[in-house]
């Protein structure tokens, strides 16, 4: 015997166990229904029809969790989907199959990072492990939203860790601001590959972050600017092929010369030089005496 009532929270909280199940379906919305197990627990149910005349029970929610008159709601909207899809059983288990964002940083890792450095891929993992996925890594990825990415970095700038600290992972509100770049990295890779239709981290406004800018000093300054003269010499004779002589390359008279023959200015013709000095000299005395 089908048993029938409007179902209200006192109605719902009177009806006894018994020793197997049954159920008490709505009078006012039909297919929505509470069961009641031997052990007293209430249980909220929607019966529908798919579109190939299947019967599907669906489980609500349990007692207490919603208001009576909320889970008649949520069946009313789930009996209207049935009629619209004709499977909402169908429904319920594409979300389940749905992409979490722990399963797209994952695809990301491995299929989206190909120009990253692998320094960079080490950091991203530590983010990936330390920050993100303990936070959101079990969210469906279509139910994240701008408010998720601003918790995600204000609870990172808070230095709220989960587990022990490791480097890159300390928080802080620098730290915060670069962790939430991954995810918008993650995000546009999601959308170019059909999985998203928007990026959640797209208009979250960050942190600033801490870098500083620094001027150098005149004196180093200077210093630079003999380093860049002196590289800039040594590329243009580079250029050239000029290369400043050793002392092996030098010829073997080259070698030879004294100190003395290098201040007179001369060497293989320093002899002549100083026969011609003589010879002066003697038509000097000569005019004279």
């Amino acid at each position: 015997m089908v048993t029938t009532a409007r179902l209200t929270k006192r109605v719902v909280e009177n009806l006894p166990a018994k020793s197997g199940r049954y159920v008490v379906w709505d009078s006012e919305l039909k297919g929505f229904g509470v069961r009641i197990s031997p052990q007293c627990r209430r249980t909220y149910l929607v019966r529908c029809r798919t579109t190939g005349r299947a019967d599907r029970m669906l489980v609500l929610a349990p007692h207490g969790v919603l208001t009576t008159e909320e889970e008649r709601e949520h069946a009313r909207r789930t009996l209207a989907e049935a009629a619209m899809s004709g499977d909402p059983q169908g429904i319920k288990a594409e979300r389940r199959a749905e992409m979490t964002m722990a399963d797209l940083c994952a695809l990301y890792m491995a299929e989206g990072t190909a120009t990253k450095k692998s320094t960079a891929l080490t950091i991203d993992r530590i983010r990936i492990d330390r920050h993100i996925n303990p936070r959101i890594g079990s969210h469906k990825v279509t139910d994240i939203t701008r408010a998720d990415i601003q918790r995600l970095m204000i609870d990172i700038g808070n230095g709220n860790i989960r587990g022990a600290p490791l480097p890159h992972t300390r928080g802080g509100r620098g730290a915060a601001s670069r962790t939430v770049g991954l995810p918008g990295a993650i995000f546009t890779f999601a959308e170019e590959r059909g999985l998203v239709d928007a990026n959640p981290v797209r208009g979250v406004k960050r942190y600033k972050d801490n870098r500083r800018e620094r001027f150098l000093s005149a004196a180093e300054l200077a210093r630079l600017g003999d380093l860049l003269t002196a590289l800039e010499k040594d590329g243009r004779s580079t250029a050239r092929g000029h290369h400043p002589p050793s002392s092996a390359d030098q010829r073997p008279q080259e070698r030879d010369r004294s100190p003395a023959m290098e201040r007179g200015g001369s060497g293989q013709g320093a002899p002549e030089a100083q026969g011609f000095q003589e010879r002066a000299q003697g038509h000097s005395s000569g005019g004279t005496g």
